[in-house]
């Protein structure tokens, strides 16, 4: 039996384009959560892209928490968005061997998060990243997810169960615009 092939297309420039601009604008506060969007049309006009093109660009901000739709009422940025509500809990490689401390700081830190929110209501999360490598180049051990959410401006901060001037010269400090 012959399986199935499925084609998936990757973002177009314009669209990664697209994408990366309303992200940054989410980010530096110029569209605060609960802003409207321009409709696609403008969006269109504003960045020579079509409709299609536009949408795909809303819906990755979308699936990304960024966004939100409101059926005929339009698009708004998230009241949650991740850059404000987003933390990383990040443990070393060399601090994991004491796991009933790490365990006891985790619920911790879950409980703490759960019952908290921050400015403008802003409901907030925490992630914990374990095991994350402080070699500086130890590119292809270190936490790829963890890396990725920095990169993406998805992560309101992060805290460190050491010192973390451990992880200088390391993927995990070394990314452009790291939270503050």
């Amino acid at each position: 039996m012959a399986g199935i092939v499925r084609y998936v297309a990757r973002p177009s420039f314009k669209q990664s384009e697209i994408v990366s601009a309303l992200r940054c604008r989410i980010t530096a506060g110029m569209l605060p959560p609960g802003a409207r969007l321009p409709s696609v049309d403008d969006l269109g006009k504003q960045f020579c892209a079509s409709r299609v093109t536009v949408q795909r660009a809303i819906a990755h901000l979308r699936d990304d928490s960024y966004l939100s739709t409101r059926l005929r009422e339009g698009t708004y940025v998230s009241q949650n968005p991740p850059h404000l509500c987003n933390f990383a809990l990040v443990v070393p490689e060399a601090h994991s061997r004491a796991p009933q401390f790490f365990v006891a700081l985790e619920s911790e830190a879950h409980l703490h998060f759960e019952n908290a929110s921050g400015p403008l209501g802003v409901k907030r999360t925490i992630s914990v990243f374990k095991q994350i490598r402080c070699a500086p180049d130890d590119v292809l051990r270190a936490h790829h997810q963890l890396i990725e959410q920095i990169g993406l401006q998805k992560l309101a901060g992060m805290i460190f169960t050491g010192p973390f001037c451990e992880f200088n010269n390391t993927p995990v400090l070394c990314a452009p615009d790291l939270p503050g």
